[in-house]
């Protein structure tokens, strides 16, 4: 029997009244409401709409998987790539940790993405919520493992191996010669200057939640 987002949403708009504490015993004592003014006010924070996704997925994703880190990742592929559109959110503190670049799939699009897929071989990004999980060194450097959460919109990413790593096609030098950032084959690449700190951060059981426009309205958004 597959378990909707429905279940989840309503017990993230409850938690969205309260603490962001619903998956763990206490995450800080000021309100979801006020937590989502203050994030998306910080500089160069996200949009209150796509924060608000994504603490709702983080309360989904806990409830359906083991949660290790209160740690949540917001990747906004609304943004052109040449803009900081990924953030790593300390939910406990409440607090913006990191914000940077971050690249998308190569058949996504170009200077945006506007093609996803769960494909294999489709080379293109991925969207909804995923859970990290180890770290490896591989051909890319060292890298992070995610698992997708959601039936037919992202659990394929193990199979297509969609990780997190470094890629010099990532990087303000590299914006200033092509005027965007290169592309990966649906991975979420990040500047090598910081690619490492970001996965020692996020590994281990954090949140990613990949959003674009219109997600809301797949079918399978939310299907565990």
């Amino acid at each position: 029997m597959k378990n909707t987002l429905g279940a989840g949403l309503l017990l993230a708009c409850t938690a969205l009244t309260h603490p962001l504490a619903e998956a763990f015993s206490q995450f800080g004592s000021q309100t979801a409401t006020s937590s989502l003014k203050s994030l998306s006010h910080q500089p160069n924070g996200p949009d209150p709409k796509v924060l608000q996704l994504a603490l709702r997925a983080y309360h989904w994703a806990a409830n359906h998987k083991h949660i290790q880190k209160q740690l949540l990742t917001i990747v906004d592929f609304s943004r052109a790539s040449i803009e900081k559109r990924l953030w790593v959110i300390d939910l406990a503190k409440n607090r913006i940790l990191f914000s940077g670049l971050v690249a998308h799939g190569r058949n996504s699009g170009g200077l945006k993405a506007t093609h996803f897929s769960n494909s294999p071989e489709s080379r293109e990004s991925s969207l909804g919520t995923f859970v990290t999980e180890d770290t490896y060194v591989g051909k890319h450097g060292y890298s992070l493992r995610v698992a997708g959460l959601e039936a037919g919109l992202n659990n394929n990413a193990k199979s297509r191996a969609i990780v997190v790593h470094p890629a010099k096609y990532v990087g303000d030098n590299f914006i200033s010669q092509k005027g965007m950032l290169g592309r990966s084959w649906g991975c979420f690449a990040l500047d090598p200057e910081y690619a490492s700190d970001v996965i020692h951060m996020i590994k281990g059981g954090s949140v990613i939640f990949a959003y674009a426009p219109g997600m809301e309205n797949d079918a399978h958004y939310g299907t565990a």
